[in-house]
């Protein structure tokens, strides 16, 4: 991955992953990551209540990405409202 994308690509990469494991079938099915600027992870949100709701898990989902990870990669969570693009795209 390192070598199609950079560097930078491949922690986006690592930090998706991640994001998607620590979150849940629920939370994934209703967030997807974004990208990450520095330690920040970007995720859209379908819906507000939904952005409320990651915000209220944001800890358990960081601690659970630091565990899975190493905690340089994300240190903050922050969200977007708005359409999910489809998985895969």
């Amino acid at each position: 991955m390192a070598r199609l994308g950079g560097e930078v690509r491949a922690r986006e990469q690592r930090a998706f992953e991640s994001y998607e494991n620590a979150a849940g079938a629920v939370m994934r099915a209703r967030t997807r990551p974004e990208c990450l600027r520095g330690t920040t992870l970007f995720v859209r949100a379908s819906s507000s209540a939904v952005a409320h709701e990651l915000t209220l898990l944001r800890g358990e989902i960081l601690a659970k990405m630091v565990a899975e990870v190493g905690p340089e990669l994300v240190t903050e969570l922050r969200t977007r409202v708005g359409p999910l693009r489809a998985t895969g795209s």
